[in-house]
């Protein structure tokens, strides 16, 4: 009876080996759309044989000596890279579409729709320069565009606190991930006697490789598993998992041009994260750097267009004179040279006229008064401009007083109503420096508006240098400024400045999406080689089961036969 135990043996053990083998293709089949599952196989071997009283040496079947998980280490980190560097880019893209969408060229209400059309408004009061009603509409016009740089402006803002709102709760998810991972080293550790039985955890092992690779979308790691089954996470050189401890990210609050900044770095110690790729180096460079660019530009065509534009419009006069006007500009100091004192916008040595007239009488007289610096001790202050207005006017029209009025602005006003007053032709830019006859208000994108004097009395518009009837000369100037060349936009003029803030967002945005889709065709190709080793085929595994199928079958034929054999033997 001896070889026919030896032959249940054999048979019992590929029958129960071919169960085992086809319990584990149904895991897979079982498997084959969840996300993170890596292949399994069955590891069948020979069994020991033993030596038979006839001598030769017999096998004692088959062993399942285990289930093998199908996972190649170095591609699941070629893979995390490549989803680090995709995430990234595709943060990157999607800011710059989202940045088009906010400058929204080529519609009806764009930006350089504006500029055109108050640009044309300007040239309708070149033909009509006293005509009220086209005064009006042009101060419409004015305000309109103004208003639409401010709101592009806040919209800008607001993209940039959307983007470092997704910043934190980033933080807050890698938090969650790498929390995770560290219990799930514990319990891998502990499955697998840590390091000793491998392969008793592999669901677990899968779920762990599926946060792995939802970490490395947020930021870039490098993986290193030790020898008791646990891994090791890092970013760059500092560690977001040890084994059984994570450690957590955090967000340190700070402001950039009046925004909120969340800071990342590490809960702990308050280290700066060492961010190389993922979706939080995407935000980050979005929010700090590309935005910030197209901000800065934005500024400094704002900057332009409001020093240039008042300039011009200082220098001349409107329908009416003023009666009294206060600057919309103040200094830090009074007792400043004009070009250190904190102005938004410098001026230099040169002059500018104040007229005064008695409207009563019909006489008139020019003043001109110097602004000198030339970095000597004479330079001119608010405290000394203030005293030669006095000095140069006060013997002939001692109504007309300037003082230094509040914020340290500059402020002329006359006693006597019949006695009023216009400016023209400043060569310091003093005057729009000062927020003196000016047109505009604000320093940038974020203030740009309309004066409210203009505002509220369209005759003040500066469109003559003289006050000969019909006098258009200023407003040619201003019309002219559109497209002249600019010392502070580089020598463009605002118009091809602005174009070119456009063309420059255009082409970054199809670069970006470029860059994309080839991080796409490269995560594509990786993912690719991955499913091909961890992937689950159901053709495959089809044939495996069938295969597996057909040895169980056989298995079972052979027990029988033995069966039939020892019913034989019990008969004799």
């Amino acid at each position: 009876m001896g070889l026919l135990d030896t032959s249940l043996q054999i048979g019992r053990s590929s029958i129960m080996a071919h169960q085992l083998a086809m319990d584990v293709v149904g895991n897979n089949l079982a498997n084959a759309s969840t996300e993170g599952y890596a292949r399994q196989t069955t590891d069948l071997r020979s069994a020991i044989g033993i030596r038979t009283m006839e001598g030769p040496y017999l096998g004692l079947g088959v062993n399942a000596e285990s289930i093998q998980r199908l996972s190649d280490a170095y591609l699941e980190q070629r893979l995390r890279n490549a989803r680090s560097d995709s995430e990234a880019l595709k943060t990157q893209s999607d800011m710059f579409q989202q940045l088009e969408g906010t400058f929204n060229e080529l519609s009806d209400s764009d930006l350089s729709t504006q500029i055109n059309d108050f640009f044309s408004a300007l040239s309708t009061l070149q033909g009509n320069p006293e005509e009220m009603s086209v005064r009006r509409s042009v101060v419409e016009s004015a305000a309109m565009l103004t208003d639409s740089i401010r709101t592009l402006r806040t919209k800008i803002d607001e993209l940039r606190t959307g983007l470092n709102a997704e910043i934190t709760d980033a933080v807050s998810t890698v938090n969650s991930l790498t929390t995770e991972i560290a219990q799930l080293n514990v319990e891998i550790s502990r499955i697998e006697a840590g390091g000793t039985e491998t392969g008793g955890a592999n669901a677990l092992r899968d779920r762990r490789d599926l946060l792995l690779g939802q970490l490395s979308d947020l930021v870039a790691t490098r993986v290193v598993e030790t020898d008791n089954g646990m891994v090791n996470v890092f970013a760059g050189a500092d560690p977001l998992v040890m084994g059984s401890r994570s450690y957590d990210l955090a967000t340190e609050a700070s402001t950039d041009d009046g925004l909120p900044i969340a800071n990342v770095v590490f809960a702990a110690d308050g280290r700066p994260l060492d961010a190389k790729g993922g979706k939080i180096q995407g935000l980050i460079d979005a929010r700090d750097k590309d935005i910030v660019e197209f901000v800065d530009q934005l500024d400094t065509w704002t900057a332009a267009f409001i020093d240039g534009f008042n300039r011009i419009h200082s220098s001349g006069q409107g329908l009416d004179l003023y009666a009294s006007i206060a600057g919309t500009n103040g200094v830090t100091d009074t007792a400043a040279a004009l070009n250190a004192a904190g102005l938004a916008f410098e001026p230099e040595t040169g002059t500018f006229e104040i007229t005064v007239e008695n409207t009563t009488s019909g006489d008139k007289k020019t003043f001109r008064i110097h602004v000198d610096l030339s970095a000597t001790a004479s330079d001119t202050t608010l405290t000394s401009l203030v005293a030669d207005i006095n000095a140069a006017i006060g013997a002939q029209y001692p109504q007309v007083r300037a003082t230094i009025g509040a914020g340290n602005t500059l402020r002329i006003a006359s006693s006597a109503p019949e006695i009023q007053f216009s400016f023209g032709n400043d060569t310091s830019g003093a005057l729009s420096a000062l927020g003196v006859n000016t047109f505009f208000i604000g320093h940038d994108s974020s203030d740009i508006a309309l004066n409210p004097i203009i505002e509220d009395n369209p005759g003040l518009i500066a469109a003559a240098k003289t006050d000969m009837p019909g006098d258009n000369s200023n407003i040619a100037d201003l019309l002219a400024f559109q497209r002249q060349s600019s010392d502070a936009l580089g020598g463009s003029s605002i118009d091809t400045f602005y174009q070119g803030i456009i063309a420059t967002l255009g082409i970054r945005s199809a670069a970006a999406q470029d860059r994309y889709t080839g991080s796409q065709a490269i995560e594509s190709a990786i993912q690719s080689q991955r499913e091909s080793i961890s992937g689950v085929s159901i053709d495959e595994e089809t044939v495996n089961l069938i295969r597996y199928q057909s040895g169980y079958q056989a298995a079972a034929r052979f027990i029988s036969t033995v069966n039939d054999l020892i019913q034989v033997l019990l008969k004799m």
